[in-house]
């Protein structure tokens, strides 16, 4: 297609020295994201921020977290709320930016599917579900 094309045979150093758009992958970069792997965590607990915390480092890995809710509960307060529901709001951290894990893609909703064959996660965001693709799956909800 672009072997004919007048643009792909100049020599004009004005083609071919321009740089690529800030918005564009160099191309190695971009061959790196085409090989990357997906690992999906299901959960927004004290777990499935440990599973991304050792994740994200990792070369072709990308992350992404789906969580149900934009807080976070501490599990080990909510004992102490079945006693005291007034403490309930203590044990919460409403600003979940201040849990989120540096490089990690973070969706917000309730996951409505898991479909293994297609591998993909299905979660709801503001009354339209959102497909995820998966190379891996970690379901993360509990402590």
């Amino acid at each position: 297609h672009f072997g004919s094309s007048p643009i792909a045979r100049s020599t004009s150093p004005l083609l071919t020295a321009a740089p690529l758009p800030a918005c564009l992958p160099a191309p190695e970069e971009a061959v790196a994201m085409a090989t990357m792997k997906k690992v999906v965590i299901i959960g927004g607990g004290p777990s499935a921020k440990h599973c991304a915390e050792n994740l994200v480092g990792a070369k072709n890995l990308q992350v992404t977290i789906v969580s149900a809710n934009k807080f976070v509960e501490w599990p080990l307060a909510m004992p102490v709320c079945l006693v005291k529901p007034e403490l309930h709001d203590k044990a919460i951290s409403p600003n979940f930016d201040t849990y989120k894990v540096k490089g990690v893609e973070y969706k917000f909703g309730p996951v409505t599917s898991v479909d293994a064959s297609a591998q993909t996660v299905t979660y709801s965001a503001e009354g339209r579900d959102e497909a995820v693709p998966y190379d891996a799956l970690i379901v993360a909800t509990g402590f």
